[in-house]
């Protein structure tokens, strides 16, 4: 999975994402990618023509860019107009979703209170 944005620096995944997905068996890792504004639509077209980058993580400034690359919206992604991420189906077509609102959520409810729902 790339993770796509501009600048890209602050995204880590080597450090946060890739020791997790070095279990047996797991063939996928986490790369960050920058892209630059003006060629955003060209990085997008190559990304998404690549048969072995099932995903494809979309970071600032691109979150409402990236609508335009997926066949299927998420009812998130309908509601808040840009999407965080985007998949490919077996079947080759592309879903987005958008999951900062949960994630934020999560986060703020394990900070704040341990015994909360929201978690």
């Amino acid at each position: 999975m790339v993770i796509l944005g501009d600048p890209i620096a602050q995204m880590r995944p080597s450090i946060s994402f890739n020791p997790r997905l070095l279990a047996p068996g797991c063939n996928q890792r986490r790369l960050a990618w920058q892209a630059p504004v003006d060629a955003f639509e060209q990085v997008m077209h190559s990304l998404t023509a690549t048969r072995n980058l099932n995903g494809i993580a979309i970071t600032y400034p691109f979150k409402e860019r990236g609508l335009a690359f997926a066949n299927t919206l998420s009812s998130e992604v309908a509601t808040v107009g840009a999407a965080n991420a985007l998949w490919r189906e077996g079947t080759g077509r592309s879903d987005a979703d958008m999951f900062d609102g949960v994630g934020l959520v999560r986060a703020a409810a394990g900070a704040v209170c341990t015994n909360c729902d929201l978690a």
